[in-house]
């Protein structure tokens, strides 16, 4: 997919009376994209043809199903991703994959760093209580420490 910025110097030199070969040559850009860049350009006189679908798929998620995620990730700011997947699965009847999910945090402008310092914030009453817990009733050969980086 070209820029509209090269589009448009293809049309510059084409209406320069440069040949496509030329212009194929100083933009490295193959000649029947230059022939179909000036077919669009002179059918319609814009170089972007407004009647050809746009690419990629559509979105699974909509606006109110974003913000279903926003509020989602405040309320459960410790969850792992398929726990976040499931509760978009109950709440809005998508069932969707962890990449999918990941490009819809970062279309709500949601990132990794922000949703651990949010848990951080929220949690550090609750760790110092648990830890004042475990101190009083456990001897440190009671205790055994295993590192959960994921749940799987």
């Amino acid at each position: 997919m070209l820029s509209e910025d090269l589009k448009w110097r293809i049309i510059y030199y084409y209406e320069e009376s440069y040949k496509s070969k030329e212009i194929a040559k100083r933009l490295y850009v193959s000649k029947i994209t230059i022939t179909n860049i000036c077919k669009i350009f002179d059918k319609w006189e814009c170089v972007n043809d407004s009647f050809t679908r746009k690419l990629g798929k559509r979105k699974i998620f909509t606006s109110e199903d974003m913000q279903i995620l926003q509020d989602i990730v405040q309320k459960k700011v410790d969850y792992y991703l398929d726990e976040l997947i499931y509760e978009m699965e109950i709440k809005t009847g998508k069932l969707v994959s962890i990449p999918i999910l990941c490009r819809s945090f970062q279309h709500c402008g949601i990132i990794r760093k922000k949703l651990q310092k949010v848990a951080h914030e929220q949690n550090e009453t609750l760790r110092g209580f648990f830890m004042y817990q475990i101190g009083i009733e456990y001897n440190a050969e009671q205790l055994i420490f295993i590192d959960e980086t994921s749940n799987y």
